[in-house]
């Protein structure tokens, strides 16, 4: 099983927090909140290369088994949905064709049949 945290309809929820704060509407302890979910990501996981998001399509999720890592995003949406941006999680088991892979997550480019899971 592979999950996605949604935001916005299909954008990633890093993709939103990253929006939030370059906005700079937040204040000062909602944007130290959400920096700081922010740095734990970039501390704890790791960068997929730019080549694994060949032609704009490839999607991260996490693996269901890396439970750390599936845990902390929800403290990251709270603050989100805080700020009025709507949050959904998917689940799959078909993630599409993977270009990058590592212990906690995989990039996949979407199977035609399943571009929204």
């Amino acid at each position: 099983m592979r999950v996605r945290f949604v935001a916005n309809g299909r954008e990633g929820v890093f993709q939103a927090a990253y929006e939030l704060l370059r906005s700079e509407t937040l204040d000062k302890e909602l944007q130290g909140n959400l920096q700081f979910w922010i740095d734990w990501f970039d501390l704890n996981l790791a960068e997929p290369e730019e080549a694994a998001f060949s032609q704009k399509r490839a999607i991260c999720r996490f693996k269901e088994e890396s439970r750390d890592c599936i845990s902390r995003p929800w403290s990251m949406t709270a603050i989100l949905k805080e700020c009025g941006v709507s949050v959904r999680l998917i689940r799959t088991f078909r993630p599409g064709y993977v270009t990058f892979e590592d212990a906690h997550q995989v990039v996949a480019i979407p199977f035609a049949d399943t571009f929204d899971a």
